[in-house]
């Protein structure tokens, strides 16, 4: 019985010595691609010199648009922000000997400000069609230590008009506005469709218009790309262009 007893007790410690290497392994090891909505991110973590102390690294972040189509994502405003504050994907390097961010080092990526909110009063980033962004940075931590990586993506990630919009201050619609191409007068009102797209209805010399906004903040004629209106809150003025230099400003009829 005592043999055993011996014989299944190291049959366990050498099962456990088999096993630990490849648990070790798993825990050390990184997932360096994430992947959602059409959105891929990766990383790259390599070691650049061995000091007597500490040990140099590289992380380099790359994320990728993969539709043929612009993404969104929302973040809510803050008053103090960090270059992480409105990313959409980060890793952080939690046992730097640098104190920044978490307590350790933080690479992140993010997308371009729109200007545009939503009902939740959410800021709206994009991410171009086949846009790539990256970043990355150089660390160092003690010598002989691997380094503990947290890697993060957001999200979800969507086209335009799944976003509930609000414009941060909108003219008083259906008002008479004044164009300074020839004084000529026109009626605009300012739209919110059910699914959240911002629309400027235009009525002049008896025709109707319509302008969409766009991912700029900009208002666009749907089969005329060269023609743009944008929306002045400061000014409360509109400022019409094209692309033969027409510039006209539309306010309002006092």
């Amino acid at each position: 019985m005592k043999n055993t007893l011996v014989f299944i007790c190291k049959r366990t410690i050498l099962a456990a010595l088999l096993l630990a290497p490849s648990t070790v392994t798993k825990a050390q090891g990184t997932d360096t691609v994430r992947s959602k909505d059409g959105i891929t991110v990766t990383y790259t973590l390599k070691k650049t010199s061995v000091g007597d102390k500490h040990d140099w690294y590289r992380l380099d972040m790359s994320a990728r648009n993969d539709l043929p189509h612009d993404v969104y994502y929302s973040k809510f405003s803050a008053s103090t922000t960090t270059p992480n504050t409105y990313s959409f994907s980060r890793v952080i390097i939690y046992n730097t000997s640098r104190l920044e961010g978490f307590g350790g080092t933080t690479v992140s990526v993010q997308g371009d400000a729109t200007g545009m909110k939503t009902d939740r009063n959410m800021m709206l980033f994009r991410i171009g069609a086949g846009r790539r962004i990256s970043a990355g940075v150089a660390f160092t931590i003690k010598t002989g230590q691997q380094p503990n990586v947290f890697f993060g993506l957001d999200g979800p990630f969507q086209k335009l008009e799944a976003f509930k919009l609000v414009m941060s201050s909108e003219p008083v619609s259906a008002a008479t506005w004044i164009s300074s191409c020839g004084n000529v007068p026109m009626d605009l009102q300012q739209v919110t469709q059910p699914g959240g797209r911002i629309e400027l209805r235009q009525r002049v010399n008896g025709r109707d218009q319509v302008w969409v906004i766009n991912a700029q903040g900009i208002f666009e004629k749907p089969g005329d790309a060269g023609a743009r209106v944008s929306w002045n809150s400061l000014g409360n003025v509109y400022t019409y262009t094209n692309d033969d230099g027409v510039v006209c400003l539309w306010q309002k009829k006092p």
